[in-house]
């Protein structure tokens, strides 16, 4: 029997090649990594990766500390939507992706990665037993390319309502980095809905992927939720 960091780290695996071949139609559809859940960016292949790899870099990657999925109750503070709102301070005073390294992303966001070495990232998740909901950041650095994302995972993501880990949701995310100056454009798919929003400032780009909306709660209006929020360096 697969624990869960095995189970999602193979389920990666299987999509691999499917994520592929999606960011030759559309270049934002791949991010760097989601969760420690997936292998890495497309353009990156593993095969790739590991023949670039140097010494040095191998002896950076290394932790004594193992990755693993942790419970809410080791990390109490880091609830879903807190961990969105540092994401988003990150991006708000990010100047540039090569202010960055692993550290740097640990000390602005208090994040607790760790070394995850089948997704070759630096992550940090939480499962949320009672609702299923899976959520975390990886921090990935290949070279010049740099990626720091936050993502909200389901087993059953198509019948699963986001409202465990939507305190913060796409129209607060979207007003945050505004008012930071980033600009938007929204990216649509093969027949021509929106599937992700590119907010773009000098030389960093955050990526947002919202989730269809999901039906009101004790009279609230339905809203837009956030799966996946990647920040990186503007091609």
């Amino acid at each position: 029997m697969l624990n869960a960091s095995s189970h999602y780290a193979v389920q990666a695996m299987r999509n691999f090649e499917f994520r592929c071949v999606a960011a030759t139609i559309r270049p934002y559809a791949v991010t760097a990594a989601l969760i420690a859940f997936n292998v890495s960016a497309c353009a990156h292949s593993p095969t790739s990766r590991l023949n670039a790899a140097t010494t040095q870099q191998a002896h950076d990657m290394t932790s004594s500390e193992p990755y693993r999925i942790s419970t809410a109750s080791e990390h109490p503070d880091l609830t879903p939507g807190e961990v969105a709102r540092r994401m988003l301070r990150l991006a708000e005073a990010l100047k540039s992706m090569d202010e960055l390294n692993v550290e740097d992303v640990k000390e602005r966001t208090g994040f607790p990665l760790k070394y995850a070495p089948l997704g070759k990232v630096y992550a940090f998740a939480v499962k949320l037993p009672e609702s299923g909901w899976s959520y975390g950041v990886t921090y990935e650095q290949d070279g010049s390319y740099k990626a720091v994302e936050l993502a909200y995972r389901h087993p059953d993501t198509n019948e699963a309502s986001m409202s465990p880990v939507c305190e913060v949701d796409f129209a607060a995310a979207s007003k945050a980095l505004k008012d930071a100056g980033y600009s938007s454009k929204m990216e649509a798919d093969e027949i021509g809905q929106s599937s992700e929003y590119l907010f773009q400032r000098a030389h960093v780009t955050v990526r947002v992927v919202p989730t269809a909306e999901f039906a009101p709660i004790n009279g609230k209006p339905a809203r837009s939720c956030i799966q996946q929020l990647t920040i990186s360096s503007t091609d």
